[in-house]
């Protein structure tokens, strides 16, 4: 497979960044080196991974880990949380309507970022 993106990238004049390729749970490198193959792009190793972090968003052998996704959304949203305090943006310093425009506008999309390709338990 890393093969024939090696030949799709250069029939459309591109190049992948080796770079900045992981391989998710792949065997340990000992045995694959074993096994007499190694996973590389342009000759260049790629490097192994148990878990990585893509666009913010962490996955592993499962794909999207929803505990650390979970657990990523809440510095955030206290930090805007908090922002929002101190520029007074409460039901004493705004109307109950415009704090929740703002909520909605700042915190909400905080928390729904990766909900959709997530699958969370109660």
């Amino acid at each position: 497979m890393l093969a024939l993106a090696e030949q799709h990238s250069y029939a459309l004049g591109f190049r992948w960044n080796p770079s900045k390729c992981v391989v998710l749970n792949h065997l340990s490198p000992l045995s694959s080196t074993a096994c007499g193959y190694t996973l590389s792009l342009y000759g260049v190793p790629l490097p192994q991974a148990d878990e990585v972090t893509y666009l913010g968003l962490p996955f592993g052998k499962k794909g999207l880990i929803a505990s650390s996704l979970v657990s990523s959304w809440s510095p955030g949203v206290a930090k805007v949380m908090g922002i929002l305090s101190l520029i007074g943006v409460s039901c004493a310093g705004f109307s109950l309507l415009l704090c929740l425009r703002i909520y909605s506008t700042f915190v909400h999309p905080k928390f729904e970022y990766g909900l959709a390709i997530s699958f969370l338990k109660a």
